[in-house]
């Protein structure tokens, strides 16, 4: 691997695509369960001023 730097670069390349991929996937887990924080907190809320 330390001669064929085509090689080298294309492993890389590949490493950063999948990184990319694995990121947006946390991102979009992140945001739905921000998003669900969000809806328990406002049930919570509201079930509290209804007692």
């Amino acid at each position: 691997m330390a001669f064929d730097m085509g090689e080298a670069t294309k492993i890389y390349k590949d490493e950063i695509v999948d990184l990319k991929n694995e990121n947006d996937a946390l991102a979009k887990k992140l945001g739905k369960a921000t998003i669900e924080r969000g809806w328990a907190v406002g049930k919570l809320k509201s079930l509290e001023s209804s007692t």
